[in-house]
């Protein structure tokens, strides 16, 4: 993620969209987590005042914490509670992991360049169910020679499921890769796919 001058008013923008920022902010309030253990490693979900800004597999919750904790400098953590977004987006989470729901929306607080977020933010307009390749995706976005960057944006994504990175596959139809696993994305795929089905 990059870094730089601190972010003192970061653009906002609309409800489950990611806020731009180009840095993560220093020194700001204590960030809420919720943890669990799934099939596929622990999930820990942090959230800011904004939105959630963290939602990652790991071997352990220690783990996930250390890597909030370096992406989110100087800024405290604290277990939420149950009522609090984290571990309301955390139960909603798992609900999806285990086929019973569709993954959820809620607001987000996302950090990343320019590129990063419109990547970010078209992601979230691919409905479950539904698949794009990174060919495609950065036609869509302008930029139809920025394939690698578009691959780079989504290897960057922190919030799983909820910028739904799995949802974007090589122009062949392959899986292509997955930060956290392909095993994991193939879940996701199938899962998705059964209930759009259903709906049909």
């Amino acid at each position: 993620m990059p870094t730089g001058h601190r972010t003192t008013r970061p653009r906002t923008i609309p409800r489950s969209s990611p806020t731009a920022s180009t840095a993560r902010p220093r020194g700001s309030a204590a960030l809420r987590t919720a943890a669990a253990r799934t099939a596929f490693g622990h999930l820990l979900v942090a959230d800011t005042a904004i939105g959630v800004c963290f939602a990652e597999f790991g071997p352990d919750a220690a783990t996930l914490r250390t890597r909030l904790a370096e992406l989110w400098p100087n800024t405290a953590l604290r277990r939420a509670q149950p009522h609090e977004r984290p571990a309301r987006v955390l139960k909603a989470l798992l609900t999806c992991l285990e086929g019973k729901g569709p993954c959820p929306t809620t607001e987000l607080d996302l950090r990343g360049t320019d590129f990063r977020i419109k990547v970010w933010r078209m992601l979230q307009r691919v409905k479950p169910g539904r698949t794009l390749s990174y060919t495609e995706l950065a036609r869509r976005l302008g930029k139809p020679s920025a394939i690698r960057a578009v691959a780079s944006a989504c290897g960057a994504n922190t919030v799983a499921l909820l910028v739904p990175c799995h949802r974007i596959l090589r122009s062949d139809g392959t899986l292509g890769g997955y930060r956290w696993g392909l095993p994991l994305k193939q879940h996701l795929l199938e899962h998705e796919k059964r209930a759009g089905n259903a709906l049909e």
